[in-house]
């Protein structure tokens, strides 16, 4: 493994130490923060500036607006901007990581972390829990922080992003006016969906019945989950244990569902490269009908797309409403919950050899702090906010929270504050989610109450496996949906394909891991978020 200048020189902490302990017993690891600040790295603004290079991805805004300019001047930290679309964003990433020439700090995910990380690519904050108070008391206050992006070897490479209470769960969502007009009940089956959609499309030819954004994956995630598995390894409600996928026989009655409905041209041919401004435009224009997954937040409140106000414009009957998930085969349907972290999906990483490790540490997490994450949320208090009785409430309207940049993505993505995010969703959105709430253990998907963590041996087997296997899978599955392949010609010889690339060797280690687990961290994170 490369030594870095940096990591060279240090020793673990006691802190340290001892939480690596508690994680190599199997307990939960809760780090504590001082009584105190003066063990922090650096305190801000620093009193030398400094300037760095860091990448993300743009989620459709720069890092121009004003909030951007006070975090530069809070911080004393001027930052050059390399910003992928959304699209390109781990395409960038990955040729970066190849080249090693790496920004000094960067938007990455837990699996490249994985995968570079004995290329000493990354600062290893487990080394300066004790000195990051902020992290410390989040950690202690939403253990999944640690839990998610620590390695099997007790590494922190990452930090994942999260934001401070969770979020609602996803629903479908269709076109009630139409179904209404048409003389049609809400289905609650696929296959009622499937009928009532193609009476539809006779009707309304010009529409895209079913649209997804996002890509392929995104929508074969989506019915994968409604079927009650998913697109990778996981663990399995009926089972107890983990199942890979696309070696179920849920995915595979998921991906004939998907190859039904594209057949019939119920799927939007450019599923897998729709822009999110395409999507948008299928839905606010009326060709939209139905989707299987998405944000409510999205449907009434301006600052995130108000899709029913927008397709009002040009038809005042235009409704959009929420849908319970369809029943399959399998029995109800299932969505994904959201815990309050990305389980490392976005984490933030630094370079080891960048010259400003420890500034960008205490960079990191001074982001935590309640001074930060109230400035890039709320803005400034008497400027922007205001707060009453204790509680905060904008001075105003969404157009200028959008011209200053208040949506938590100054910096490298400070945490969500998810009482300003509920703050901008109009009465109706607030309603739905309340809803939502109320019954989503009726549909959830949960995940693991604690995601799997792998030695770098380990994660070497696994990815020298499973890369190829998911690039066969990725490819094949396209060609099932589109009809290029048969399902029921093709996909036993698909199965024992990958069977024949060994993915069985990987679910065993997964299955081992999570039988080592103690009793307490087995099972479902079911109460995240709420």
């Amino acid at each position: 493994m490369k030594e870095t200048k940096k990591t060279a020189k240090r020793t673990k902490m006691a802190a340290v130490s001892m939480a690596l302990a508690a994680m190599m017993a199997g307990q939960t690891v809760v780090v504590m923060a001082g009584e105190s600040d003066s063990n922090v790295l650096y305190t801000f603004p620093l009193t030398d500036g400094i300037e760095i290079e860091a990448s993300t991805m743009d989620f459709n805004r720069d890092k121009t607006q004003y909030i951007d300019q006070v975090y530069e001047e809070r911080t004393n930290v001027k930052i050059d901007w390399n910003i992928s679309p959304v699209a390109d964003w781990s395409t960038t990433l990955n040729l970066r990581l190849n080249s090693g020439e790496l920004p000094d700090l960067m938007l990455i995910n837990k699996s490249l972390t994985n995968q570079f990380a004995e290329e000493g690519y990354f600062v290893d904050f487990a080394e300066y829990l004790d000195q990051m108070p902020n992290l410390s008391a989040w950690i202690e206050k939403i253990p999944a922080i640690y839990n998610d992006t620590v390695d099997g070897d007790g590494h922190l490479y990452c930090l994942t992003t999260f934001n401070t209470r969770g979020q609602v769960p996803r629903q479908s969502i269709y076109r009630k006016d139409i179904w209404e007009k048409e003389g049609l009940e809400a289905p609650t089956t696929i296959d009622e969906l499937y009928d009532q959609l193609v009476q539809l499309k006779e009707k309304y030819p010009d529409s895209v019945p079913v649209v997804n954004r996002w890509g392929a994956s995104n929508l074969i995630g989506q019915l994968a989950v409604l079927y009650n598995t998913k697109y990778d390894f996981y663990l399995d409600s009926d089972t107890n244990t983990y199942e890979y996928g696309p070696a179920t026989e849920k995915f595979k009655s998921a991906i004939q569902t998907l190859q039904k409905f594209y057949e019939a041209g119920l799927i939007d041919p450019e599923f897998a490269t729709i822009s999110d401004d395409q999507f948008v435009e299928r839905i606010t224009s009326g060709k939209a009908l139905f989707m299987f997954s998405e944000y409510l937040c999205c449907m009434n409140t301006e600052n995130q797309g108000d899709w029913n106000g927008n397709g009002r414009v040009n038809n005042p009957d235009f409704d959009l409403e929420p849908l319970t998930p369809l029943a399959t085969e399998y029995g109800s349907g299932k969505i994904e919950v959201q815990s309050p972290t990305a389980r490392g999906g976005y984490a933030i990483a630094i370079n080891a050899d960048s010259e400003y490790v420890d500034q960008l540490v205490a960079l990191v997490d001074y982001q935590l702090s309640d001074e930060m994450i109230d400035l890039v949320n709320w803005g400034i208090e008497g400027e922007t906010y205001d707060i009453e009785d204790g509680k905060k409430t904008w001075m105003i309207d969404n157009d200028k929270k959008k011209e200053l940049g208040l949506d938590a993505r100054s910096g490298m993505w400070i945490p969500i504050d998810q009482d300003c995010s509920d703050s901008s969703l109009s009465e109706i959105d607030i309603e739905n989610t309340m809803a939502a709430n109320a019954k989503v253990s009726d549909f959830a998907f949960y995940d693991a109450k604690k995601t799997l963590s792998f030695t770098a041996e380990e994660q070497d087997t696994i990815s020298e496996i499973m890369t190829p296997v998911k690039t066969y899978v990725d490819e094949e599955v396209m060609n099932f949906i589109t009809g290029k392949k048969n399902m029921e010609e093709d996909w036993d010889a698909f199965e024992e394909k990958i069977s024949d690339m060994n993915y069985e060797e990987v679910l065993s280690m997964y299955r081992d891991k999570y039988e080592k687990l103690p009793e307490d961290q087995k099972g479902f994170d079911d109460q995240l978020g709420f």
